[in-house]
C-alpha cells in the first residue's frame, strides 16, 4: 500500500495567470504506483465554488509530473487493507468547504488543493496514520512538496510512466 501527493502541472491561463502545481492525494492499496485502481482525492475549482472530487483510477495523465510519496506499508495483505480503508475513512471526512477552525499550514494561501490536502495530512497524523519524517516540519512541508515537484516535472521526460520521491531524505 501507498500513500502520497499525486503533482499536476496546471500552466497558467486566464483564470490562474501563474502555472502552478494542483495538488491531489493519491491512496493504492499495491505497493507500486503504476495500477488502475489509485484512489485520487483532490479539491477543485476555486472558493466560493470548490468541489471535492474522488476516483479510481490510473496516475497517468498528460499533466501529471510525479507522485511524492508519504507512506509506503509492508506487511499483511489483512493489515495493508486496514490501514487502507482507515485512511480512505478519514480523507472522505474532509468536504470541499474551508472549515471554520481550520489549522493553518505554512505555505499557501487561502482555501486551495494545496492548503486541503495539507490539512487532510494534519489529521492523519494526530489519528497516528502518518508521521512526518525527521528533515521536514509543518513549517516547511508546502516548500518540501513545491521544490519536488520541480524536480519531478524536470524528470517526468526521463521516467517513464512517472516519477517520485519521498518526502524525506
Amino acid at each position: 500500500m501507498r500513500f502520497g501527493i499525486a503533482l499536476y502541472w496546471a500552466a497558467g491561463d486566464p483564470s490562474h495567470p501563474t502555472s502552478h502545481f494542483h495538488w491531489a492525494l493519491a491512496l493504492s492499496p499495491e505497493p507500486i504506483w503504476d495500477t488502475s485502481d489509485v484512489r485520487i482525492y483532490q479539491l477543485q475549482g476555486e472558493q466560493p465554488n470548490c468541489q471535492w472530487h474522488f476516483s479510481i483510477t490510473s496516475l497517468v495523465e498528460p499533466t501529471l509530473v510525479g507522485v511524492v510519496e508519504l507512506l509506503e506499508l509492508t506487511g499483511s495483505e489483512d493489515e495493508q487493507r486496514a490501514y487502507h480503508d482507515l485512511i480512505d475513512s478519514i480523507v472522505r471526512t474532509h468536504g470541499a468547504q474551508e472549515p471554520q477552525d481550520r489549522v493553518l499550514i505554512a505555505g499557501p494561501e487561502g482555501w486551495t488543493c494545496a492548503a486541503w490536502a495539507l490539512l487532510v495530512l494534519n489529521d492523519l497524523e494526530e489519528a497516528g496514520l502518518f508521521d512526518m519524517p525527521p528533515e521536514v516540519t509543518w513549517n516547511d512541508i508546502y516548500t518540501s512538496v513545491i521544490e519536488r515537484g520541480h524536480i519531478l516535472r524536470d524528470l517526468v521526460p526521463l521516467i517513464s510512466p512517472y516519477p517520485t520521491l519521498r518526502l524525506g531524505a
